[in-house]
């Protein structure tokens, strides 16, 4: 019973990983509030929480602004394409709305009601892998990003998840405003970090065959 409570028991791990997730949480919100280093911090961020999985986690915060620092100029292109193709989406799914709400339209609001989801599905399947490839891969931009088309459309069963994780603040901001706000201080302290570590199991597992022996477990 008392080695549940001893520093190599169970409940002593799983709080240290939890403190460790809310401690990148608030680094990651701090370092992205420029929104042109959304690139540099999600990068980061993916790297030190892969490190807590694999029970690397000493000296996180360090680890975290020196992968934040070194990967600064490669990741910030990146963090841009991922937040204009974003916005592009979000500006087609606008149209679509609206779309919807005309009379104009009446018997095409099926059809735009699925081309709004297939392009939310498309940009999840393109994006779902791309950081946490930038994170896990020496690779450049261009290949990390035909990676992660090739990773999405092998393993959307796996990608879907991911994004859909990833959107889970954003959706229930949208169908509750009130629940959101009730349960706002939770999403400060876990809102991107929470979902990014179920991610970073999830892409470990869909990329098992790609890493190194050592790095499998």
């Amino acid at each position: 019973m008392l080695q549940i409570f001893s520093m190599d028991g169970p409940l002593y791990k799983c709080l240290s990983t939890l403190a460790n997730i809310v401690i990148i949480n608030i680094l990651w919100l701090i370092t992205m509030i420029p929104v042109v280093t959304f690139g540099p911090a999600t990068e980061a961020a993916y790297y030190t929480l892969t490190k807590v999985y694999k029970g690397e986690d000493s000296k996180i915060i360090r680890k975290y602004f020196k992968e934040f620092k070194d990967g600064f100029k490669k990741n910030v292109p990146a963090g841009l394409i991922v937040l204009i193709s974003a916005a592009v989406v979000a500006g087609d799914l606008f149209i679509f709305y609206n779309l919807m709400n005309s009379d104009a339209y009446g018997m095409s609001k099926q059809m735009i009601k699925i081309l709004g989801i297939a392009f939310v599905i498309l940009y999840i399947i393109l994006f779902s892998f791309f950081m946490p490839l930038m994170a896990t891969f020496e690779n450049s931009i261009k290949q990390n990003l035909k990676n992660s088309l090739l990773l999405g459309v092998r393993r959307f069963y796996i990608a879907l998840p991911m994004g859909l994780i990833t959107l889970i603040p954003l959706m229930v901001f949208l169908y509750d405003q009130q629940f959101f706000m009730k349960t706002f201080v939770l999403y400060l302290m876990l809102g991107l970090g929470g979902p990014a570590y179920i991610n970073v199991i999830l892409f470990r597992f869909a990329v098992k065959e790609y890493l190194p022996k050592e790095e499998e477990s």
